[in-house]
């Protein structure tokens, strides 16, 4: 399931970027549709769409992602650190990071929403 639902997020992302060239072929009005994920420990680059969810979209690109309360901000186990901006955590994540003494730079991937460019890695990558 987890497999299929992979290549359906894929091909929509190609079929996406096929229609948008056709409408304006202007790479940079691509580019900003598509916010980069670099994750250095994987020497990966990922375009993604803006506004998606960043465990979501890690997850469909193949890499693992720790986690037991599926995407719910209760376990911390998907934290990542990150560089870039995102969106301010709630505080529940606040809460969780606290409970489970995450580095300042770290936040749940799950409650990520991408909205520019990030560097992303993982203790578990």
């Amino acid at each position: 399931m987890v497999e299929i639902l992979t290549h359906l997020c894929c091909f929509s992302i190609v079929i996406r970027l096929h229609i948008d060239l056709l409408i304006d072929p202007n790479l940079s009005y691509i580019d900003s549709l598509m916010p980069k994920i670099s994750i250095p420990q994987k020497n990966l680059h990922l375009d993604i769409e803006k506004n998606s969810n960043l465990m979501n979209s890690l997850l469909a690109a193949g890499l693992p992602v720790a986690s037991s309360c599926h995407g719910e901000g209760i376990c911390s186990m998907c934290k990542v650190k990150i560089t870039g901006l995102v969106n301010p955590a709630e505080n529940f994540e606040l809460e969780t990071l606290k409970r489970n003494k995450c580095e300042p730079n770290e936040r749940l991937s799950c409650q990520i929403t991408v909205t520019s460019d990030l560097i992303v890695s993982a203790k578990y990558w």
